[in-house]
């Protein structure tokens, strides 16, 4: 009889401690794997990029720092002169590493009242009073506007990402001690049952 009730006591104390495990810890615990999965996955998929640019000859890799640049760079830009015109940005196809200067790998031109290209020779824009404008230089700027507000996002995210996994850590240690004591409780009740049942 005694054996009995011991081991009803074990059945109940068992099925506490499993009720007591709350769901949003495995959806907690299955979002951390999938989140260590996906940064293990990107890390590869970087350096695996990285690993094959730098196993690319010079003329390649010139072109993917290109093609980076252009993607960063703002489409077009407004002149400040009063002529109301826009100014895009291109690939120069035509670029030779050799003989060009390192701007020359971009096209910088605005088209007329016809909607005709005009290209600017070194990037340079001069009305019709003679005055200039750097219209290289204008996107350089923004460029450069655009990639620290891009860093400012990213070091904002990077730091939520952190408090967030803070908080993670703060509430699974809480959850273990509390699962801990849990168990500690359940068995000292057992152990409680167990004297009774000896008298």
């Amino acid at each position: 009889m005694k054996e009995n009730n011991e081991v009803i006591v074990n059945d109940s104390v068992n099925k506490s401690i499993k009720s007591n495990k709350p769901m949003g810890f495995k959806i907690c615990l299955g979002l951390i794997i999938a989140i260590l999965v996906i940064a293990l996955l990107l890390t590869t998929t970087f350096f695996t990029v990285l690993s094959s640019v730098n196993q690319v000859d010079e003329a390649k890799a010139n072109s993917i720092m290109t093609n980076v640049t252009l993607a960063v760079m703002p489409k077009s830009i407004k002149s400040v002169d009063g002529s109301n015109l826009t100014f895009y940005v291109e690939k120069n196809d035509n670029y030779n590493s050799e003989t060009d200067q390192p701007m020359e790998i971009f096209n910088f031109y605005y088209l007329d009242e016809n909607g005709e290209k005009q290209y600017l020779e070194d990037g340079v824009y001069i009305n019709e009073n003679g005055e200039d404008m750097n219209v290289a230089l204008g996107f350089m700027v923004s460029t450069s506007t655009k990639v620290d507000s891009l860093k400012k996002t990213a070091v904002t995210i990077s730091i939520f990402a952190l408090i967030a996994l803070f908080g993670l850590v703060i509430w699974l240690s809480y959850y273990f001690w509390a699962e801990h004591e849990e168990k500690k409780e359940a068995q000292g009740n057992k152990n409680k049952v167990k004297a009774k049942s000896k008298k």
